[in-house]
């Protein structure tokens, strides 16, 4: 799936191979997070982009990639999520770029110095995703550019292991094909709006 995505893109996509931790699936996950980052490091990289292996992305204009690219050069932010489930969400004064409070690590770009952050963590019973929503500042593009694959299609190895988390809060459900990326979508414009106040107050931007 992930190849047909990049086909079209012109970009080379590595696969970054790990044990299954058959003990903790969250374990597991974590760790393999804290390897992509010490690619990271180790090959000097500014940026790099992580995908899960249920990472799906939508279609978006070329300028969309463009306003990333310049948010990249100009601000060098820890985390750029293409695709989260929400918590908290307000708009920056960049166009397409959005503040957030959020878990989901399927889809995002980590600078170097964040890569150098993460490894210094060690897995305590918490997921990536919590770890990055407490301790990493997060921004998203907006509207977002990844959803993950239905439970129907790729289940998650984690899913069980994860926070138990409403509907209501998540924003989002993994149960039909649909109905993931719509739910999430709306619940964008919703934050959005309501957080106006401090988009233009420039709050923690």
């Amino acid at each position: 799936m992930i190849l047909d995505e990049f086909r079209k893109s012109g970009l080379e996509i590595e696969f970054v191979l790990v044990d299954k931790d058959e003990e903790d699936a969250q374990r597991g996950c974590f760790h393999s997070h804290q390897r992509c980052a010490r690619i990271v490091v180790e090959r000097n990289y500014k940026n790099a982009l992580v995908l899960e292996d249920d990472a799906t992305l939508e279609a978006f204009p070329p300028k969309t990639i463009s306003r990333l690219n310049r948010f990249l050069r100009t601000r060098h932010p820890e985390l750029l999520h293409l695709g989260v489930i929400l918590g908290k969400l307000w708009l920056t004064w960049t166009p397409g770029i959005a503040r957030c409070r959020a878990a989901g690590a399927h889809a995002y770009i980590i600078s170097r110095a964040a890569s150098e952050k993460l490894l210094h963590y060690r897995f305590e019973g918490i997921g990536i995703d919590t770890l990055y929503r407490r301790q990493f500042k997060q921004y998203c593009a907006f509207p977002m550019l990844s959803s993950q694959q239905p439970r129907h299609i790729a289940g998650s190895d984690i899913e069980s292991a994860r926070e138990k988390v409403t509907l209501e809060e998540k924003g989002v459900s993994r149960e039909g094909p649909g109905m993931n990326w719509h739910a999430n979508r709306r619940k964008q414009y919703r934050l959005a709006v309501a957080n106006l106040w401090k988009t233009a107050l420039r709050l923690q931007q």
